[in-house]
């Protein structure tokens, strides 16, 4: 039996790109809470940083989140966002121990 996961994924706008970033990461946000095994998708904004946003996301599995990563809105929203991110994103994936 696998382990539900949890997912922290942190993006870094351009200098007054935040509204553009924050408008294409609801969209994804939106559709990704409509996937299989997805159990939690929420998008923070830093309060010290507005060009700061990060997920949290968690998938009933691992094979639940492999499929997200193929979903043809990440493949639309990462052609978005190439212009737009200061820096790649970070992933930190995370086994949910209790």
């Amino acid at each position: 039996m696998s382990k539900n996961l949890k997912v922290l994924a942190n993006f870094q706008s351009l200098s007054e790109k935040e509204d553009l970033l924050k408008e294409i990461l609801i969209d994804l946000m939106n559709k990704s809470r409509e996937e299989e095994g997805c159990t939690g998708f929420e998008l923070l904004q830093k309060k010290t940083d507005p060009t700061s946003f990060t997920f949290i996301e968690e998938w009933e599995s691992e094979n639940c989140f492999s499929a997200h990563l193929e979903a043809s809105h990440l493949f639309e929203a990462k052609k978005k966002l190439k212009n737009i991110l200061a820096e790649n994103q970070e992933i930190l994936i995370y086994d949910i121990v209790t």
